[in-house]
């Protein structure tokens, strides 16, 4: 009996809770990471209704095997032209949803296990042209020497020291800000709201440009 009541259990039974109680507040995910979640969880349902002709209301996770979880892979590759780069993510969606599932359900470990063995494809990193310094010093001289010239100079020299995004850059208060110190640095609010320190190399080369944008 209690295998059958297993075998009924809908695939996606779990989603709405794996997206907004796990990745949103238990694990402090960004909106933008949920999206991509929700996303690839989507483009597993639409493979399973485009192979196997199975909705939402008849996926079980029965069906869902590793030989099946690698079709959905080939079929990112082959079918939907996906990179290498999407079709690991999406892997990664299957992993962490199915190990969350599990972990509501123990009798889906196993399943669980098998899947979690499929491995991802290595990606190699591209071998690009980098601008050379004298090119990056030639794009820091152009802003006027101007107040606001100033201040956007200094925000493009914020930005290649620390490597942090324009979205984090916006979000650094006069606080955050540690320049009278042996060690300069700058405390920076990254992705799912995650802290972290990174030094101010060279901070003699924008301080008067520092105190302007601190005022603006």
């Amino acid at each position: 009996m209690l295998k059958n009541i297993n075998e009924q259990k809908m695939f996606f039974i779990y989603v709405s809770d794996f997206l907004f109680l796990h990745l949103k507040d238990h694990e402090h995910k960004s909106n933008n990471t949920i999206v991509a979640y929700r996303q690839g969880l989507n483009s597993f349902r639409e493979f399973t209704k485009e192979v196997y002709g199975k909705g939402v209301d008849k996926l079980t996770f029965e069906i869902v095997t590793q030989d099946v979880v690698r079709e959905y892979l080939k079929w990112l590759v082959e079918k939907k032209g996906c990179t290498i780069t999407t079709r690991n993510h999406r892997l990664t969606v299957i992993k962490q949803y199915f190990q969350y599932c599990s972990d509501k359900d123990i009798s889906l470990a196993p399943q669980y296990i098998k899947i979690s063995k499929i491995k991802h494809v290595t990606v190699r990193a591209n071998k690009r042209n980098w601008m050379t310094r004298d090119a990056i010093k030639e794009i820091l001289e152009q802003p006027p020497r101007t107040k606001i010239g100033i201040r956007d100079r200094f925000f493009m020299i914020f930005l290649y020291g620390t490597g942090a995004r324009v979205s984090e850059a916006l979000k650094v208060k006069l606080k955050d800000l540690e320049i009278a110190t042996k060690d300069p640095f700058v405390r920076i609010l990254g992705k799912g709201n995650k802290p972290r320190c990174v030094p101010l190399l060279d901070i003699g080369v924008c301080q008067d440009s520092c105190r302007i944008f601190l005022v603006c």
